[in-house]
Formats: structure tokens, sequence, C-alpha cells
């Protein structure tokens, strides 16, 4: 009992002080006087608060960010002792108080940052196909969050915390989930129908609600570092004129381990929750050309219009079950179809220049990975933070990042597209 009320405590005391910081932004500003025709205009430009931005999650981490991103060693080597000893400063049972606490969250997701005209006018969605740490998953779709942007999280049916991001949906209006969450696995089509089943929802909603006229989706897994801030993203879409964005490669007999893929079918290993390709029988015929096929990174950005094709027409709806049967169907399907002529929001010769990547990865095959990595793929940390920054730039989202090996990468990322925001705002306050 004594346990509770303390718990309590310490929750009321958590949102009294975060409130306090939330309206010290307003003795924070300068007022600015802008000419417009004969009037005169006063703008009142507020300075974020820092102390605001990461008090409310956890306590203030002596980090130099500027030190790891400019490679000073003293201040790296100083960061992977403090790792070494970093707890989160939530338990589940505080973060699940947390969230369930409407008043507060609508605080601190919408409180951080500023959106100009262009963003509102122009807004994204997002799916989240999730299964790992929740705050990490809660400071992503923090840096995400904006008012007019839409949300999908599907959570894997065997994850400990859905229960969150439920509670998130009933508090905000852009915040939807799955009735019918499915268990997830890699390599397996469960991915592939768990980022279809958030699509669908996020059709429904754009439909039901006129305030969440998305005209991209981008998809995460909450294991990305975000790159860019969201006025960023939209001013590079824009380019595309409503063509979906894919980085799309043909994929040739003779590149057998990725030609594979259309000829055997994938099962699932229940015991070890893992896939098993099975070479002893065959697919059906694929429905569509075979010197059509083509791969991606299985990130994309993809437009309304193509997105509203893979639900609404039948050859696109064929295509997507055949994908359902083969390994990393995600990374195949989005652009097969994309490249094939005709579908709406489909590749656009006169575009290629304007096609991105919005995903970064640091493969092991071609950098070296200081401390850690999953799946040939180098984790992000203190150590790598600068490589990132540097070589990055126009990016997304930067893959793999995980909070519980090294949370100086996010905190150090969240205090620079704070400050790019910033600047984005004093731009529009005196332009």
């Amino acid at each position: 009992m004594n346990k509770n009320i303390g718990v309590l405590s310490a929750f009321c005391c958590l949102v009294f002080v975060s409130t306090l910081l939330h309206y010290s932004w307003y003795f924070m500003g300068r007022v600015i006087l802008k000419e417009e025709g004969n009037a005169t205009k006063q703008l009142t430009c507020l300075q974020p608060s820092p102390n605001y931005y990461f008090s409310d999650f956890q306590p203030l981490l002596n980090i130099n960010c500027s030190g790891l991103i400019l490679q000073d060693v003293t201040e790296i080597e100083r960061v992977k002792g403090e790792i070494a000893t970093w707890r989160s400063s939530k338990t589940n049972d505080q973060l699940r108080m947390m969230v369930q606490n409407c008043s507060w969250m609508k605080k601190y997701l919408s409180g951080n940052y500023y959106s100009s005209t262009l963003e509102e006018e122009f807004p994204l969605a997002f799916t989240m196909i999730v299964h790992n740490n929740p705050e990490q998953i809660l400071r992503l779709l923090r840096v995400l969050y904006r008012r007019q942007n839409s949300f999908c999280i599907h959570s894997d049916a065997k994850y400990p915390f859905k229960d969150l991001f439920q509670s998130l949906a009933d508090c905000f209006d852009n915040i939807v989930v799955p009735p019918d969450l499915g268990s997830v696995v890699w390599g397996h089509g469960s991915i592939l129908e768990a980022q279809v089943k958030c699509m669908k929802e996020l059709v429904s909603l754009r439909r039901r609600e006129q305030n969440y006229n998305w005209k991209y989706l981008l998809n995460v897994c909450g294991k990305e570092l975000p790159l860019a801030t969201n006025r960023e993203m939209v001013e590079k879409l824009m380019k595309l004129n409503n063509t979906s964005n894919i980085v799309a490669i043909r994929i040739l007999p003779e590149k057998e381990e990725y030609y594979s893929r259309i000829l055997y079918p994938v099962t699932l290993d229940k015991t070890r929750n893992k896939i098993v390709v099975d070479k002893t029988s065959r697919l059906p015929d694929t429905p569509f050309n075979k010197s059509n096929y083509y791969k991606s990174t299985g990130y994309h950005a993809l437009s309304f219009p193509f997105i509203h094709h893979i639900s609404s027409n039948n050859t696109a709806i064929s295509i997507l079950n055949f994908f359902y049967k083969c390994k990393n169907p995600e990374e195949h399907f989005y652009a097969t179809l994309f490249m094939m002529d005709g579908t709406p929001g489909g590749y656009n010769h006169q575009l290629r220049p304007a096609y991105f990547y919005t995903i970064s990865v640091m493969w092991t095959s071609l950098h070296e990975c200081k401390r850690k990595s999953i799946h040939s793929v180098c984790i992000a940390g203190a150590d790598n933070l600068s490589k990132i920054v540097a070589q990055y730039t126009g990016r997304f989202f930067h893959n793999k990042y995980l909070i519980e090996y090294d949370h100086s990468v996010m905190y150090c990322m969240e205090e620079m597209l704070m400050a790019r925001n910033w600047k984005e705002y004093v731009k529009d306050c005196v332009s």
C-alpha cells in the first residue's frame, strides 16, 4: 500500500514539474515586429526549453552531443562509460501510468515541436510495426508526432505492452490500433500483413476525419533513429508530385539469393518462431512477368493513390497475396508493384533524380562496427554517431538503434532535431 502511494506521489510530482516547465516556454520569448502593408503585426518567437524537453521522460543526461558529433575521443569514451551503467528512469508500471494519463500524454506528444502552415497542409501518415522497448517507441513517436499527422501502431500479439498503444489510441484521434493484432515474425508474410492492416486503418481514418487528409505514408518498426524534421520530410516528398518514393532494383535469375524468393514458399516454425524456406515445393507462377521482379530496402514513402491501388485493384491484390508466401515480402511487393506500368503513384521516369533512400543502414560488410551488430547491421552508438550525421544527410531514418544498448544517440538526435525545428520556426517568424 505504501509503495503504491509512493509511486502515485512521484507521478503527481512529475506531472506538476512537467506542466510548470511546459508553461515556462511563454516567458522565454522575444517579440518581433513584422510589417504587413500598413499594419504592423506582432509575433512572439518562443524559445523552447531543453529542460522541459528532456526532464519529462528521464533525468537530464551529462552528454556533450557536440563532442560526440565532432568525434572527441575523450567525450566518446566518457559517454561509453556512462552507458554501461545507464538504466531507464521509468519502471514499466510508471510508464503505464504516464501513458494512461491522457492529458499528460497530450502535453508529452504535442508540446515539443513547431509545425508550419506548409506542414499542416501536407500531412503525413506512419505505420509503426513494433515489438521492442516501449520507451524507445514513445520517444520515436514524440519526434514524429504532429497534430495533422496520422499514426497506426501494430504491436506483436505476443508483446507485453499492447495496452500502452491502445491507451494512446483512446486518447488521440490521429492514432489508431488494428483490432486484430497478429504475431509478427522477421522474414515472414506477417510483416507485410501487419503493414497492410495499418494501411487500411489509416485509409479509413482519412475518409472518416477530414483533418487527417494525409498525402504520404512512411513505415517504421520502432528501431529507427530519426534523422530529419517533419518539415524536411515534407519538403522532399512534395517534389515527388504524388508519386511514391521507392528505390527499386531489378532481380534477374542470376541473382539466385533473391530470385529464389519467388520460387520457394516460406513456412513458419512456430516452436522456434522462425521462418523455414521449403525447397521441396514450388510457389505457383507469379501473377506478374518475372522480368519485372524488383527489390527495395523495405522502407518507403507511399503516396495515397498508391495505397488506394493496393486495396482496390484486383491485380495488385493478387500480387499481394502471392508475396505473402515469400521470404521478406515487404522488400519485394511494393517495389514490384511500383515498377508496373499504369500503377497510380508508380514509377515516373521524369522524376527519377528525385527518388531517394529514406533509410540509412551501416552494414557490417561495408563498415567497421565498433561494438555491436544484429543481422549484419551495425547498431548506432556514441562512437559512430558522427558518421551517421555526416554521411546520411537527406535520409529520414537510420537503422538500427536500441535505447538499452546506447541511449546517447537518441538523446543527441532529439537535441539536434529540436534545434533545427527551432531554426525553422524563427525563419518563418521573421520572414
